[in-house]
């Protein structure tokens, strides 16, 4: 059971929390003792301990044709974030059909549907995100559904065909407000 951590600079900026996961993450692996992590956009520093369940470093990823490869080899994402805006870890999971475990903050709460595409727990709780992220690695029909759910938030929210038309109506009213015309 492999469980995704994609953050630049993840595990030294405090706001993308992966002091909250690796919290969650010995939580979870009492449950799931096999559970191992996978952490994409940091490096491994010297003075990291290791915790007692195995971490895989990537690093930065810069082949964009690797990371959906990444993303569809896990099992859950973990976006344990204190503040996002829009966290493109979430979107780009979704849209690789892998379920989101998350706090239920800022714009988290817009891009997981708790229960559907994800699990959302109370802000900063640890133990509580690591029952989650147990939760989907031992319930298997469950992390189906969500997988199946979030690939089709994903297509009709972020695809280019969803989001193009919305992008082609906005330059159409600045067009025609610059030339005078009704917007």
């Amino acid at each position: 059971p492999l469980v995704l951590f994609v953050a630049l600079n993840g595990i030294t900026d405090c706001n993308k929390g992966w002091d909250l996961l690796e919290a969650a993450l010995h939580a979870a692996v009492t449950r799931v003792p096999a559970l191992e992590c996978v952490i994409v956009g940091a490096e491994m520093l010297a003075s990291f301990r290791q915790p007692r369940f195995p971490i895989h470093w990537f690093g930065r990823v810069y082949d964009e044709r690797l990371l959906p490869v990444i993303y569809g080899a896990a099992d859950v994402v973990a976006v344990p974030s204190r503040r996002e805006n829009l966290p493109q870890a979430a979107t780009e999971a979704q849209a690789c059909g892998r379920p989101v475990v998350a706090f239920a903050t800022s714009g988290l709460n817009d891009v997981v549907l708790d229960g559907v595409t994800g699990h959302l727990v109370r802000p900063y709780l640890s133990e509580e995100l690591g029952g989650a992220i147990s939760s989907l690695l031992t319930d298997r029909a469950k992390a189906s559904a969500f997988s199946l759910a979030a690939t089709q938030r994903a297509r009709e929210l972020w695809s280019p065909p969803a989001v193009m038309p919305a992008i082609l109506r906005i330059y159409d009213q600045v067009l025609r407000r610059h030339a005078g015309g009704p917007s």
